[in-house]
């Protein structure tokens, strides 16, 4: 999730902290605890992400005796925090009042290792008026077999929010991190729970992976402090993290570049359209926001047709011409699948949408908005990525859908892979786009092959620099002692994208069946 004003929608997981942990996810339509496994290698957990249909959840422990909380799972936030059993807004009757049974909230009176410190306030809005306030406190936090130990977080006491949200983003982008308008290097309130992993030896970095699987598979996989070379296919490729129109020092959240856009029919592709802008690769969003040319552009090339009552595009699913789209991340081309673009319609009483002769009617899962642009979790369902927080990093690679195997290497230099040969940080607000043709070959289109496919970026007018490319490493596990607040007090409050799946004014929902994973 990231500020801003979009409508997110949250996905849950089940996921796992090691010097290299795994986190399995399961598709789930309940809120059951997923069971957890310790069969990966030494300091290794794995952990069960749940598939929420909107959102994808992890489950840790807090306290001294450990209470296991569901949480969301972000990686577009920063932040810690989870409801308190006393939180005012359990005892309401109103029927949008927060799910308060044990599994969301956090009952600190049970806990003799809690700690609150009344002197740091803690408030974040999200988009959808959901909201979560109090202070930041100490305990005990488990992820399977990982412990942080007087670890720092944020307890809501009031909430109308149902998920507590685990924010796995860099340090930098915590809701009080203090930054100036003119941008520079932000300074962090805390070591967050990442940090603080690497602070306390039990990962070898800031770093984890995420593998979010078929969006109609039960499982999928989160790896604090490592990769899993058996869930993508061939090396990940490795691309700086940006700051994004934040023109700081190092990135609060994680952008990357998008420079093209291709689109693919079995074994023949062609270019949609060519950018150079940056995209954040969050969990916290369901769906995809991209710039408007290039959303009509896809919408074009499956033969979509705006509608107005949804506001967005629809076309029928078995008339669709496509197999899917390829976007190109400084030269490394990840596929994006019709079922992942597309998701049928359905009706207030979940009945899926027909047309007239009885055809099922999909809608576009793509929206066109301005920046900041996002790719939530019906695109990060086909990529695997790895983020490593010191070298401010992220390595890409398709994932490989039901992989059943594992092979595990723990992050302790970088992330392993090699360096994106195409890459440029230079971002516009154009997009140059192209009439679609899989037959006529062209220096730009993309052929796919049994590996990967490559198409040449080229920016265009109206250019801006964003970071990226030369950050100098930082050792943030050790520079911040576990628990420590460096900026205390105040009240910030940042507008977050939640529920991304309900398009305002719309009568019909899309079916995100296909959407569900953590961030």
């Amino acid at each position: 999730m990231l500020a801003g004003g979009k409508w997110l929608v949250l996905l849950s997981a089940a996921f796992v902290a090691l010097a290299s942990v795994n986190v399995a996810v399961q598709r789930r339509t309940d809120a059951a605890l997923p069971e957890f496994h310790s069969n990966i290698a030494k300091r290794a957990t794995s952990l069960g992400l749940l598939n929420m249909q909107s959102f994808y959840e992890v489950v840790l422990s807090i306290g001294t005796p450990p209470q296991d909380i569901a949480f969301t799972l972000d990686t577009g936030s920063s932040d810690l925090w989870v409801m308190s059993s006393s939180n005012p807004y359990c005892s309401t009757s109103d029927p949008n009042a927060p799910n308060c049974s044990s599994n969301f909230v956090y009952n600190y009176n049970a806990s003799s290792t809690f700690e609150m410190n009344r002197t740091a306030h803690f408030t974040i809005v999200y988009g959808d008026t959901t909201f979560a306030d109090g202070f930041y406190a100490h305990d005990t936090i488990r992820l399977g077999n990982l412990t942080a130990t007087n670890a720092m977080f944020a307890l809501a006491l009031e909430s109308n929010s149902t998920e507590a949200v685990f924010g796995i983003g860099p340090v930098y982008g915590e809701v009080y991190a203090t930054y100036l308008p003119q941008g520079g290097t932000p300074s962090p309130t805390y070591a967050n729970i990442p940090a603080q992993l690497k602070a306390q030896g039990q990962i070898q970095r800031i770093a984890y992976s995420i593998w979010l699987n078929d969006p109609y598979a039960g499982q999928g996989s989160l790896l604090m402090g490592g990769v899993d070379h058996d869930k993508y296919t061939g090396d990940l490729s490795i691309v700086p993290l940006i700051s994004g129109s934040d023109n700081f020092t190092f990135p609060r959240h994680p952008f990357i570049m998008l420079h093209g856009v291709s689109a693919y029919k079995g074994s023949e592709a062609g270019r949609v359209a060519e950018m150079s802008v940056p995209v954040l690769l969050d969990s916290g969003t369901s769906l995809v926001y991209l710039p408007s040319s290039l959303v009509d552009s896809i919408a074009k090339a499956t033969d979509g047709k705006y509608n107005e009552t949804l506001g967005t595009y629809t076309a029928l699913c078995s008339e669709i011409p496509l197999d899917g789209f390829i976007f190109n991340f400084s030269g490394t081309p990840i596929k994006f699948p019709l079922d992942q673009v597309y998701a049928p319609l359905i009706d207030d009483n979940n009945n899926i949408v027909t047309d007239s002769h009885g055809k099922i009617l999909c809608q576009l899962q793509v929206i066109a908005d301005e920046p900041p642009w996002i790719l939530g979790d019906n695109f990060l369902q086909g990529l695997y990525a790895a983020f490593d927080y010191e070298s401010f990093q992220a390595g890409l690679g398709q994932a490989i859908f039901n992989a059943t195997d594992s092979n595990i290497e723990e992050i302790v230099t970088g992330i392993p892979g090699s360096s994106a040969e195409l890459y440029s940080a230079t971002s516009s607000q154009n997009v140059t786009t192209f009439e679609l043709d899989l037959t006529q070959a062209t220096s730009s289109q993309t052929t796919l092959d049994s590996s990967a496919s490559s198409e040449t970026s080229q920016s265009s007018s109206v250019e801006t620099t964003a970071q990226g490319g030369t950050l100098t490493p930082t050792t943030m596990g050790s520079a911040l002692p576990t628990g420590t607040l460096l900026t205390a007090g105040g009240t910030a409050s940042r507008s977050t994208h939640k529920n991304d799946a309900i398009i305002p004014g719309a009568s019909l929902l899309a079916l995100v069946a296909a959407v569900m994973c953590v961030l």
